[in-house]
């Protein structure tokens, strides 16, 4: 089916109406007047994005990409991996904010909810970045990257997440599969909270509740990861803790935290 849509362009603006019209549902973000990018996955955006933000070192320093932990480990990974002549990873943010250089770009990755405990975050570092190039210069560069990457995304991937969304609007206009999620992962997680909750061993992560866009009112959070601490001292590593009862998980290192926590997969 190729890549290129009749007007030469690599998105399918029928497919940028239906997310339009989800997000007007939602009421989680602002549409109106605003960029699309279509990427293979949030890695691939990820890089794309960081590569848009990135200064001509000609004229400025590096920018510095930096994350406040626990953080999804693909932002310290990636960032790593592909260090280029325009950006470094920089690691935490604890580590700029008393100390930045007015001259410098900080690209701050910011996830909510966050990966891996599921809290609603917010920006730590105040904004830094020179304003040298308009949004529309961003998202041209970031189109180039894509481009470049793997030719954007193909009209197959964009059709079948077109169809998807399209069945998803067949039922309440759009709000029962945010209905079903939400009832099926708050039972999940009540179960899991009353179990931990009788184990002096282990604790989860505090969530408070929020607002609600879509059901309009204050509700619990139920997330999608257990970010799970050992309470003993002597726990100091209990990813070998849960492994040693058949419990496979990931060590709170690789998400750039202490090794008392572990993400239970």
């Amino acid at each position: 089916m190729g890549y290129t849509y009749s007007d030469g362009s690599y998105i399918s603006q029928l497919l940028v109406d239906l997310i339009q019209k989800l997000h007007g549902i939602v009421g989680n973000a602002i549409t109106e007047g605003k960029y699309f990018v279509f990427g293979s996955g949030l890695t691939q955006l990820l890089n794309a994005v960081v590569y848009a933000l990135s200064p001509d070192t000609s004229v400025l320093p590096l920018a510095k990409v930096l994350a406040t932990p626990p953080l999804y480990p693909v932002y310290r990974t990636h960032s790593q991996f592909f260090n280029a002549r325009s950006f470094s990873y920089e690691g935490s943010t604890s580590s700029r904010i008393n100390n930045t250089v007015s001259n410098s770009t900080f690209i701050e990755f910011v996830t909510s909810p966050s990966n891996p405990d599921g809290k609603l975050t917010k920006g730590v570092l105040k904004s830094h970045r020179p304003c040298w190039e308009p949004i529309w210069t961003v998202y041209e560069k970031m189109l180039t990257y894509l481009d470049m990457n793997t030719m954007g995304v193909s009209r197959g991937a964009q059709l079948r997440a077109f169809m998807l969304l399209d069945v998803v609007f067949e039922e309440d206009d759009g709000k029962q599969i945010f209905k079903f999620a939400y009832s099926t992962m708050r039972h999940h997680w009540r179960k899991l909270k009353e179990t931990i909750s009788k184990l002096k061993r282990f604790s989860l992560q505090k969530l408070s509740t929020k607002y609600c866009t879509l059901f309009k009112r204050e509700r619990d959070i139920s997330p999608a990861y257990a970010w799970l601490k050992c309470e003993r001292e002597e726990d100091k590593n209990c990813y070998e803790t849960l492994e040693a009862t058949g419990i496979n998980g990931r060590t709170g290192s690789i998400y750039t935290d202490d090794d008392h926590y572990v993400l239970p997969v």
